[in-house]
């Protein structure tokens, strides 16, 4: 955590902004590795800072370069708390805190700074961006499309902070801080998916930068936030569910290439037989055709991607987490079914005699997906489930989308059997009384266990499942099992947290003001 300190911006009003720039040679980008290159030397004073499409351009990069200060956050926060990662015997007090949710108003992973790092950059640029119009080079048009990634961008940096705390500060202003007697507008989620989705929904049909056309370069198709998959999240949490499902299509589907183009598809083909080799060289393979937006990380310009450190036990590792054993029964309880590669050798291994989580590799350039296919294909199904389509849900999650050609389904995809809703259930010959909706809910709720376990989001699931049963217990029982299977006193983990007020957390506002 203090590595990460101390790259933070400050966010007072500075009259000179220092910023995270990129050494990409004017407007073509080199290789995947030439990914947000600091130059620490560099001042530019506010007056010329927007003055050109390169200025505004390294604005955008700079902004986008903080995402990679939020990442440690995202895994522990949505995994932590959750029932599929606990603590390990190397735990610190802010680790413990989290996972038996006693949670210190100081505990350095509910630091929101990082976030704000990358929306006061936003808030730079979109106040800002209209003065490179006196560039030749800079169009209206590229006005356009660089103020809706910024909008876009902010809005995603927004939607985590509110799914996290109880309300958000929101701060629009360009290097706005706290400070003095400004009180900003504090949002609630509700308040804040309301807001946000108006904000995205401006421009969602703006241009789209296209930077490059070399192979090396086809990785910023991916570092962009995708405004589809955006809101359709928004459209879920604010129950909008045929809005969810037709944005999670479209970003599937269109921004894939279409039905016949393999990208987001979930294709079995494509995969080279390895379901793992998903989410790490960004930019190539299967890696490509799976990943939406990425966070991209350069060990060779010292942006290390450290995630693989908090779970190995192996080199420079820290081990501080591990799968826990709800985790290991998600992949291995289904009788009659071959082994689940996302299970053992996929998602965890048996190394030093420990189970240890095995997602990351130990290679400090891989890339941290925020949305990858199979995480919208089971979002889509999600959606259209709630939109009251059961079935074509469980075919999402079984073997194909539509009439897409390309996709397999995400069992499908891996060389598992299609599930029986009625063996699900339990049930052998009464369908008249089976509740599919109710019961595909149930089956998502472990196929993204399953799928997704250990990258950030299972957290946010719980609650999003449970607010919409309003039935606490399906966050509740599922975390104190996790401590019951581990021997330690879980009533009072069940307790505390089968009152929703417990799930979120207080926004500490000394961390924005002690900059």
């Amino acid at each position: 955590m203090a590595k990460r300190r101390q790259r933070r911006t400050n966010m007072k009003k500075y009259t000179k902004l220092w910023i995270c720039l990129l050494a990409f040679g004017m407007l073509s980008l080199g290789s995947c590795s030439d990914f947000f290159e600091p130059d620490q030397d560099m001042v530019l004073e506010k007056k010329d800072h927007w003055d050109t499409h390169e200025k505004v351009r390294r604005g955008l990069i700079g902004a986008y370069s903080e995402l990679q200060d939020v990442v440690e956050e995202m895994i522990v926060l949505g995994g932590v708390r959750a029932d599929l990662l606990t603590v390990t015997e190397n735990f610190d007090a802010d680790l413990k805190e989290l996972n038996e949710h006693n949670i210190g108003r100081n505990n350095s992973y509910v630091d929101p700074r990082p976030f704000y790092d990358v929306i006061t950059n936003c808030n730079e640029l979109i106040a800002n961006v209209d003065k490179a119009l006196v560039d030749p080079k800079f169009s209206e048009e590229l006005r356009d499309a660089y103020k809706a990634e910024a909008i876009v961008l902010r809005a995603w940096t927004y939607f985590q902070l509110a799914q996290t705390f109880k309300t958000v500060p929101v701060i629009t202003d360009p290097l706005g801080g706290i400070d003095g007697e400004y009180e900003p507008d504090m949002l609630n989620l509700k308040q804040m998916v309301n807001w946000l989705t108006e904000e995205v929904i401006k421009v969602a049909d703006a241009p789209k930068l296209v930077w490059g056309e070399d192979i090396s370069d086809q990785v910023w198709d991916r570092v962009f936030v995708n405004r589809n998959a955006l809101l359709g999240e928004l459209h879920l949490v604010a129950g909008n569910y045929q809005n969810a499902a037709d944005h999670f299509y479209s970003a599937i589907i269109t921004d894939g290439g279409g039905k016949d183009d393999s990208s987001f598809k979930c294709n079995k083909d494509e995969t080279g037989g390895s379901w793992s080799s998903f989410w790490f060289v960004a930019g190539s393979g299967s890696a490509y055709l799976e990943q939406v937006t990425v966070i991209p990380f350069s060990a060779f310009r010292r942006q290390t991607n450290e995630i693989a450190t908090l779970f190995s036990s192996v080199r420079s590792g820290k081990y501080l987490l591990k799968p826990s054993e709800n985790a290991i029964e998600n992949w291995t309880t289904e009788v009659d079914t071959p082994r689940d590669p996302r299970g053992l050798f996929g998602s965890y291994g048996v190394i030093d005699k420990r189970k240890q989580v095995t997602k990351y590799s130990s290679s400090t350039d891989d890339v941290f997906s925020i949305y990858r296919a199979a995480d919208l294909h089971l979002l889509y199904a999600e959606a259209i489930n709630r939109a009251g389509n059961p079935d074509e849900a469980l075919d999402v999650i079984n073997d194909k989308l539509r009439d897409s050609p390309k996709s397999n389904g995400i069992r499908g995809r891996v060389g598992l059997p299609k599930i029986d809703l009625l063996q699900y259930a339990g049930m052998e010959d009464t369908p008249q009384n089976l509740d599919k909706l109710e019961e595909v809910e149930r089956l998502l709720l472990e196929e993204r266990a399953r799928e997704l376990a250990f990258e950030g989001r299972r957290w946010n699931t719980l609650v999003r499942f449970a607010t919409r049963s309003t039935d606490p217990s399906i966050l509740a029982d599922r975390i104190a099992i996790k401590f019951e299977k581990a021997d330690l006193p879980a009533e009072g983990i069940r307790t505390k947290l089968s009152d929703p007020e417990n799930w979120r957390i207080e926004f500490n506002m000394n961390f924005l003001k002690n900059n």
